[in-house]
């Protein structure tokens, strides 16, 4: 299935997820089962089909609730924060983003914090609240020049820019695109 979805082959994929899903059943290996769902979620988020996506991480999510997986937990908030943001619903898409970034934290994985911090910025500035998405685009650059994550803080550098731009601010937003093309330079 992970081969047929790496190339774009969803309904593939999710024919193999499915009788993978089959056979997890026989042994109860209810972790496989789960994460066969969050691949099925998946592909059919690529897909566009959104109900069914939330169906099948929504199988995912009760399974990683009851067991306190809390990797999955963050993975899978992460994943119906998408989908909601790609149906437009974005008050539910930055609910599940926030879960993310809650349970990346206490995970103490920062780098994953600042992706979904970024998110969480992405749909603010869709929704025309620049402030908001200033905000949390600054925490992520934050995160990424702690841990020295030269092209995480370009990105965020060039979403802040674009922010001042948005705000009527040219002087900063210049100042942003020049940080950002400076760290490009040392990237290559």
């Amino acid at each position: 299935g992970q081969v047929y979805a790496k190339i774009g082959k969803y309904r593939l994929a999710r024919e193999n997820y499915k009788v993978a899903i089959s056979y997890s059943k026989i042994i109860n290996d209810e972790d496989e089962i789960a994460n066969l769902n969050r691949r099925l979620g998946i592909c059919f988020s690529k897909e566009s089909e959104y109900s069914k996506a939330i169906e099948y991480y929504d199988l995912a999510y009760q399974y990683a609730t009851e067991h306190k997986d809390t990797s999955l937990l963050a993975s899978l908030s992460n994943n119906l924060g998408v989908v909601y943001k790609n149906k437009g619903d974005y008050q539910k898409a930055i609910e599940y983003y926030f879960r993310s970034v809650e349970w990346r934290r206490a995970m103490g994985e920062e780098d994953k914090v600042a992706a979904y911090l970024n998110n969480i910025g992405v749909i603010y500035k869709k929704i025309g609240e620049f402030e908001k998405a200033l905000g949390f685009y600054q925490q992520a650059y934050d995160i990424h020049k702690k841990q020295g994550k030269k092209n995480g803080m370009t990105g965020a550098l060039m979403n802040i820019g674009i922010i001042y731009k948005n705000l009527d601010q040219p002087k900063k937003a210049l100042q942003n695109y020049l940080a950002a093309l400076e760290l490009t330079k040392e990237t290559g």
